[in-house]
């Protein structure tokens, strides 16, 4: 810390040299040139001239202004000429429209123009053309480069000053930021040489602040501050939002750096004044006590997150707010800070100098942001310094704190030294007298029992038939409880030791059967009967373990001892597979086994429950710490009669040396159906450990007695003080039982039960009423209030629990037929909404079946009609041939039965071709044409037809609003030509042969024509009007005309079979396209066809 101040200094004056140097090299002279108040001229000596004085501002308020509406008088007239100093229109959402004209008189002809501001949202730049029009070139942040742009950001444009006379410029700019307008136009090697200038600047910059960044991580590591880490954030925040006013952003160095701009300057400002309040507040907190600053800057930074999103919609208001929210933090600062200084804090003083400084730049910064000062480059140039003054001075803060704060810690250091050096030697005199003590009980109390044990046992061999039965069992008596008294002692002098088990651990590779052969001989001598086999069944093949190998051994000699000690017949075995990465080593024995009540609780150091003569002692207790201290899991699976089965799992060791404990566990979610789901309910029971239980009693003695009671038994008991607390704590806390005195000292038991029962049934929520009065009144009154059961005190411990016992399993029980109820309603439900859709499913087939009767009926009906009359002629033809009433060569008649054959065969293809289409069968082959070739095609085709039907043809031209010259039609050309031709014949039926008329209109239209049909994906459509004179159609028979075998009244008298429509109809929908017809009665009829284009 001694270095500190003179670092400090020399940065500082190292900072001031490199900003003058660039401040002169930035500040260069505006080139020379004689401007007139309207006019810039440039010549051969111009390279830099600023436009300031020079342009003419428009206002537009509501941003309706034209170009064209500009040019002419008397809009043209609203431009002001700027008087003074960079135009400046502060925070504003307005349109501005910029008027300059520059003389070129030098052989220059490509000029840049520089808008420095690159918080400018949109700019267009127009440019006068010999033609007398504006060519136009736009810049915007979502818009990629353009010919005309030189530079996004900042924004540059090319301009091109022919030298024979003057050229006035138009620039139409938008911003949601500060409208400020320094307009400059650059000769390129002025430009570029400026450019490399603030380049290196750039650089410079970053790396002092890298620099800076560096130092104050050192520190950091150092100090552990992470006041030191708010400063480097800052640095940051201040650098970006300082270079991005004056314009000196990562542009110049990366230009597609698109995240740069837009909301950067308001996140900076935002994560400024947070870090101000944070820099404080770790200053600060402690020595004035202010923690309410805690909260001060979640509220700041919810402000600042809220300020962003809000930037997305109105970034003016963003703006606006990000501003407040900065002077208010940094005026809060300074505050404190002022405070703390007049508190005699001396490293507060450089502190409240930057916040000062502060301030400062804030007020010009929003006076020139809101044009309320003029914009001069001079003074963006000194706030921009200054905000590194600032850092430097928190910096300086910062470190003089830590030296305070070094030599304070350095001092509690001593001292806390001192004492714990006086408890360490405490400790290690009552560790020494701790193992002394052990000692002494080793010795003490394990020599005499195995003496006892030992004479005990040669008193009951020696004395063989010589004492009563009743003497044989005492000395059995006194040998087990002497040998569990002897495994008791062992137990506490390894519970000692557990502890510090876990800091002498040391692992290393070790092979089972060999550790396993050596514990099964240490333990062999422990088996007192014949009828016991131990054994292994390792084999030597396994892989090795990761292990401590004093522990491993502690581990099995635990297990083996516990299976020795309850197994009086049959076998002990040890076996190992692998199991994953991990080996699984088992002890398996046939004693007397473990109660399924007690499995549970077997490796709990806590547990209450009473130790019988087979108990385990605290050596499964150990042995679990153990294993699982090495990586691994302890589990038993036993049967009360049957033997247990203790398994622990081991890493298997790896060639590399690393071990890896692996969990994994597979997850399989079946879906259960409802039987299912409820007979695993009813085989969950709940145990007295997941009911919770609320004790009310006004009497803080008997509360505390039946709390106690009820948490030796395992329930989750709280209590409460008088009924108000009672319902407070149950709006929120989940209770299953509710034990309650029947004086309380806000009410009585029964006003309370009568409003719990309010909210909960006798079911869901029992109550068990304890009272002093043994009166039946008293009772009767209790359960018309609803309580559950009635308790006199004071009442027997044994009693109390047994009633709370049976309204627990009341309440489990309840909760289980509710479940259950739950599940065989999602059963029913599914099971009935299964049916509704099956039958909705029925209702639907039998709707089709019905309708398919229905055209079965119809198509027979017009099959036998339409087919009678050819084959009725057919049959007179030949009868009178026979009867030689007719001619057999005659060419009239057999002209006749030629036509009705032809009919016929027409009739025929038609059904098959509608059978087809209908079923999806009809192979369409479509090929792409070019539209106005088809369309060629089309006039020329039907004006070929209807000529030769004797009827007048007419093409009223092609309605192109589009503009859409080169698209493709995707089509199959032979059922394209059947539709138009099907069209045709209709319209040739209906009308007459002298005065009929039938006319064709083509429409082309854009995807995002209002008056556009179809809803597929197509990039336009082709609109087909083929209209005649005929005798129309009546209005209830339009929406019919496309049916099968359908046919109009007026239709009668000529032949046809009902098909050509519905064909027509069923071939347009395959092309994705559109049908339809409308008339009018006595004038004709109008069949428009839709179909999808393709633009090239």
């Amino acid at each position: 810390m001694k270095k500190l101040h003179p670092k400090t200094s020399m940065m500082i004056q190292l900072f001031c040299v490199f900003w003058i140097v660039f401040f002169f090299l930035e500040t260069e002279k505006t080139s020379s040139a004689e401007n007139t108040k309207e006019i810039i001229q440039l010549d051969n000596n111009s390279s830099k001239v600023s436009l300031s004085e020079s342009v003419q501002i428009l206002k537009d308020t509501e941003g309706s202004y034209e170009l064209d509406e500009l040019v002419e008088p008397p809009e043209s007239w609203k431009f002001v000429q700027n008087e003074e100093g960079v135009p400046n229109g502060g925070f504003s959402s307005d349109i501005y429209w910029i008027r300059f004209t520059v003389e070129n008189t030098s052989k220059n002809e490509e000029w840049l123009l520089e808008l420095a501001n690159t918080f400018i949202d949109k700019a267009i730049l127009y440019s006068p053309e010999p033609s007398g029009e504006y060519s136009s070139i736009q810049l915007s942040n979502d818009q990629s480069e353009s010919e005309g742009v030189y530079s996004k950001h900042p924004p540059v444009f090319k301009l091109v000053l022919p030298n024979d006379g003057r050229n006035t410029f138009f620039m139409r700019v938008e911003s949601q930021g500060a409208m400020h307008l320094p307009l400059t136009i650059w000769d390129h090697t002025a430009y570029n040489t400026k450019s490399n200038q603030t380049m290196a600047l750039i650089g410079l910059i970053g790396g002092l602040c890298l620099i800076f960044c560096l130092w104050c991580i050192k520190w950091y590591r150092s100090s552990h501050q992470v006041s030191f880490l708010y400063l480097i954030f800052l640095a940051f925040s201040v650098l970006v939002a300082s270079s991005s006013w004056k314009g000196w952003s990562f542009s110049y160095i990366w230009p597609d750096v698109e995240w740069w701009y837009g909301q950067t300057l308001l996140v900076t400002f935002g994560v400024v004044s947070l870090l101000f309040v944070l820099i404080t507040k770790e200053l600060l907190t402690n020595a004035l006590e202010l923690f309410w600053l805690s909260k001060v800057t979640k509220v700041t930074g919810a402000y600042v997150l809220l300020s962003w999103i809000l930037s997305y919609f109105s970034y003016p208001v963003a703006n606006a707010m990000l501003f407040v929210l900065v002077t208010l933090a940094v005026l809060l600062s300074l505050s404190i800070a002022l405070y703390a200084w007049n508190k005699r804090i001396s490293y507060v003083s450089s502190y409240a100098a930057a916040l000062l400084l502060s301030v400062a730049i804030l007020v010009i910064s929003f006076l020139t942001a809101a044009a309320l000062i003029p914009y001069v480059e001079t003074v963006q140039y000194l706030l921009c310094f200054s905000s590194y003054i600032v850092l430097l001075l928190t910096a300086k803060t910062l470190f003089a704190k830590e030296k305070v704060q070094l030599e304070k810690n350095e001092q509690l250091e001593r001292e806390a030294n001192e004492r714990q050096l006086i408890k360490i030697e405490a400790l290690k005199s009552a560790n020494k007298r701790k193992e002394e003590l052990l000692a002494y009980t080793s010795n003490g109390l394990r020599t005499p029992l195995y003496g006892m044990i030992g004479l005990a046992e040669t008193i009951r061999e020696s004395a063989n038939g010589k004492i009563t039965p009743t003497m044989v069992n005492q000395l059995n008596d006194l040998v087990a409880n002497g040998r569990n008294m002897a495994h008791l002692v062992n137990d506490i002098l390894d519970f000692s030791k557990r502890n510090q088990a876990s800091s002498r651990i040391q692992v290393e590779a070790l092979v089972v059967d060999k550790i396993c052969n050596d514990v099964l001989a240490l333990c062999r001598p422990l088996i007192q009967t014949d009828l016991v086999t131990l054994y292994h069944t390792i084999p030597s093949s396994l892989p090795k373990v990761v292990a401590d190998a004093d522990h491993l051994q502690q581990i099995l000699y635990n297990l083996l001892d516990n299976s020795i000690r309850h197994t009086y017949e049959g076998e002990i075995v040890v076996s190992a597979h692998v199991l994953g990465k991990e080996l699984e080593i088992s002890v398996k024995d046939t004693g007397v086994g473990i109660k399924e009540e007690k499995i549970p609780t077997l490796f709990e150091w806590n547990s209450t429950e009473e130790k019988t003569l087979e108990n385990q002692g605290m050596g499964l207790k150990i042995t679990k710490n153990l294993v699982e201290l090495q990586g691994g899991n302890l589990k038993v699976e036993s049967q009360e009669g049957t033997g247990s089965q203790f398994s622990f799992t081991v890493p298997i060791y790896e060639d590399d040396g690393a071990v890896q404990f692996l969990n994994n566990y597979e997850s399989i979610t079946k879906e259960m159906t409802a039987p299912q789901l409820a007979d695993s309910i009813l085989k969950q029971h709940a145990t007295k450990r997941e009911l919770h239980v609320l004790v009310i009693d006004s009497e803080e003695i008997n509360r505390i007695v039946l709390i106690r009671q009820l948490l030796s038994e395992g329930y989750h008991a709280i209590g409460a003080e008088n009924g108000q607390t009672a319902m407070h704590l149950l709006s929120y806390k989940p209770v299953d039982l509710i034990v309650m005195d029947g004086r309380l000292s806000d009410m009585t038991g029964d006003e309370l039960c009568r409003r719990i029962r309010i909210e909960f049934t006798l079911t869901e929520l029992p109550i068990l009423m304890l009272s002093n009065v043994d009166s039946l009144q008293e009772k009767k009154e209790a359960f018309r209030a609803g309580a559950n059961d009635y308790l006199l005190k004071p009442c027997d411990k044994e009693e109390f629990l047994l009633r709370v016992r049976t309204l627990a399993n009341t309440s489990s029980l309840t909760q289980e037929i509710t479940n259950l109820n739950y599940f065989l309603e999602r059963n029913v439900k599914e099971r009935t909404m299964e049916l509704e859709i099956t039958n909705l499913n029925l209702l639907t087939v039998n709707d089709e079946i019905q309708e398919i009767e229905k055209s079965r009926n119809e198509m027979l009906s017009a099959i036998s009609h339409e087919l009678g009359t050819p084959i009725t002629l057919i049959h007179s033809y030949i009868q009178a041939v026979k009867e030689s009433l007719i001619e057999e060569n005659n060419p009239r008649y057999l002209d006749m039965i030629h036509k009705k054959l032809l009919l016929l065969e027409r009739l025929t293809e038609d059904l098959v071709e509608l059978t087809e289409y209908k079923s999806g069968h009809m192979t369409l082959r479509f090929v792409e044409y070019d539209m106005n070739n088809w369309v060629t095609r089309l006039i020329e085709s039907m004006e070929s037809d209807v000529t030769q039907s004797g009827r007048a043809f007419k093409f009223l031209g092609t309605d192109n609003q589009d503009d859409i010259n080169e698209s493709l039609l995707r089509i199959d050309l032979d059922r394209l030509d059947q539709v138009i031709s099907n069209i045709l014949w209709n319209s040739v039926k209906h009308t007459s042969a002298e005065e009929g008329m039938i006319t064709l209109a083509i429409d082309i239209l854009a995807k995002n024509n209002n008056n556009i049909v179809l809803d597929e994906e197509c990039d336009g459509e082709l609109v087909i009007r083929i209209a005649d004179n005929g005798c129309g159609i009546k209005k209830d028979s339009l929406p019919h005309i496309f049916e099968r075998f359908y046919k109009i009244n007026s239709s009668a008298n000529y032949k046809g079979s009902g098909l050509g429509l519905a064909i027509a109809k069923e071939i347009i929908l395959a092309h994705n396209g559109q049908i339809w017809a409308d008339s009018t009665v006595g004038q004709g009829s109008e069949f428009i066809i839709v179909l999808p284009l393709t633009f090239q």
